[in-house]
């Protein structure tokens, strides 16, 4: 048998943690043919009460299943009927409020429900109904698709609410698409999407319930993990991303649209990075609603606030994940193609106080070290003995005899020529009569500068300008980033930088390569 999901309750305690979901086992083009076993599942004009082991009671869509031997136990038929009354709850705001698909074949039959150790019969599968104390429940199939839910009948009361809209819920979503013909990569990289969403459907069939919040610090504790990333806890906790969605549209249509778009060869976060405007800034957004919960969602005073890394520590971000991190000194909160970064408050291309608290959220699949990040803690510019290649990453042009009055020469590569400064009277009256002369290092730019000896340079603090977009076939010295980079993302392009005497080169033989991109720094680069 296979299982959508198993709830696992450690000590008794209802708490509602599960083994990896299992792709459906079933065959999906086999929905309509008939049983050899009569009556399970039942057609929705049944009314048969019982059979040779079985009780029923039913609802307008569900039927609940226990043995002959607790047919005057009125505890067991009192259990029966919450868990009619909870199925038909179900079904009104996932089917019909919301206008998600019905799971396979209820137009024709009812959804059985078991209360397993009860004496329960599956004669389809031929075996008694039961399940372990440590188990919530579970749903799972038919041979021929109908869903079916096995519960514990030991389980507290809101246990039982949310089990059933939990795994209601997994029985839609598996009404989309065919799960067994995708790849284990494919279904392994959606578990945390039909996990999340259907945690989501909880406390949207019983908002005060929130039994939800007890999985989220798994998440919270955690964010830096790709979104997609499962270990059968965190990817509950991502329930908050549908919330914050739910939220801020007011409606669950990106949960439809994600559905209905799904085959064997998608991903769901695929599908939510093409039809979410933006989606690397509203994971951004998202990020600051998690980090300040009581602010924005509804239940937030009810949420744990996502724990801070200091940056001195060894992680990896990987794809969509969220780092909070702090430490000492000032930082770069600036971003670049690779990732975003800002403050608390949501701001960035700007230099904060590390230990007032700095986001990082990694858009792209090359995973982002604090390693990397620990590039863009501020330093004065150090300019060493002999010639430096540096950038202005302000979002201001840099009068350039207000910091490099005292060096000799600085060359600038603009518009395909050199042009340069220098307080020096006989290199000044050079570049003045050569028409090459400026006083001024623009914004984004890089620049060529020549020290006697080993000097620190403190530039007056303004805005970042961040990201300079090179798209020229030609050379061209620039300050490329405002926060460092990795240097596998310029692929396309070839960079020069030179620094200790010694060239560093990406994309091009026979020299030193160059390791990463830093802020204050300028390079030589050209798209190949």
């Amino acid at each position: 048998m296979r299982y959508l999901l198993l709830l696992f309750l450690p000590l008794l305690l209802f708490a509602v943690v599960d083994k990896p979901l299992q792709k459906p086992n079933f065959h999906k083009y086999n929905f309509r043919t008939l049983y050899n076993t009569t009556n399970y599942p039942a057609l929705l004009d049944s009314n048969t009460s019982s059979d040779s082991k079985n009780i029923f009671l039913y609802s307008k869509h569900f039927r609940v299943i226990f043995g002959k031997s607790y047919q005057n136990s009125t505890i067991t038929k009192e259990l029966a009927n919450r868990i009619l009354e909870y199925g038909e709850s179900v079904w009104s705001k996932e089917i019909e409020e919301f206008g998600f698909q019905k799971p396979h074949n209820t137009d024709r039959y009812y959804i059985d429900i078991y209360i397993a150790n009860r004496g329960g019969y599956n004669f389809a599968e031929n075996q008694y109904m039961n399940i372990s104390s440590n188990y919530a429940g579970f749903a799972t199939y038919y041979p021929d698709g109908t869903p079916y839910l096995l519960l514990n009948p030991d389980i507290e009361d809101r246990v039982l609410q949310v089990t059933i809209a939990h795994e209601f819920f997994h029985a839609v979503q598996y009404s989309y698409f065919d799960g067994d013909a995708m790849s284990d990569e494919v279904w392994n990289s959606n578990i945390w999407f039909l996990e999340a969403t259907a945690v989501f459907m909880e406390d949207e069939v019983f908002p005060d319930n929130n039994d939800y919040v007890s999985l989220l610090e798994n998440y919270t504790n955690n964010t830096y993990r790709p979104l997609n990333y499962f270990n059968g806890l965190d990817e509950y906790g991502k329930v908050l991303l549908f919330k914050y969605f739910k939220e801020k549209n007011g409606d669950v249509n990106i949960l439809k649209v994600a559905l209905s778009q799904i085959d064997t060869n998608s991903t769901f976060l695929d599908i939510l990075e093409r039809n979410i405007p933006d989606f690397p800034n509203r994971i951004a957004e998202f990020a600051q609603w998690l980090i300040s919960p009581a602010s924005y969602f509804q239940d937030g005073n009810l949420y744990p606030i996502p724990s801070k890394k200091n940056i001195v520590s060894n992680i990896s971000i990987g794809k969509y994940g969220i780092l909070y991190i702090t430490g000492e000194g000032k930082y770069y909160t600036s971003s670049n193609p690779l990732y975003i970064q800002q403050n608390l408050d949501g701001e960035s291309q700007k230099v904060d106080n590390l230990n007032s608290g700095v986001t990082t959220i990694n858009i792209s699949d090359i995973p982002i070290s604090t390693k990397l990040l620990r590039k863009n803690i501020v330093q004065p510019l150090q300019i060493q003995k002999g010639w430096n290649m540096i950038g202005n990453i302000w979002d201001r042009d840099i009068e350039l005899n207000q910091y490099f009055s005292n060096f000799p020469i600085v060359w600038i590569y603009r518009n395909n020529q050199y042009v340069g400064y220098s307080e020096n009277e006989t290199y000044r009256r050079y570049l003045v009569d050569r028409d090459i002369y400026t006083d001024v290092l623009y914004s984004g730019e890089g620049a060529w500068v020549y020290s006697f000896n080993d000097e620190n340079i403190s530039i007056d603090e303004v805005d970042i300008k961040g990201w300079r977009d090179i798209n020229s076939s030609t050379y061209q010295l620039v300050s490329i980033s405002g926060s460092a980079m990795p240097i596998n993302y310029f692929s396309q392009y070839r960079v020069f930088h030179f620094e200790n005497g010694t060239w560093r080169v990406w994309n091009f033989d026979n020299y030193p390569k160059l390791e990463t991109i830093e802020p204050n720094r300028g390079y030589f680069i050209k798209a190949k």
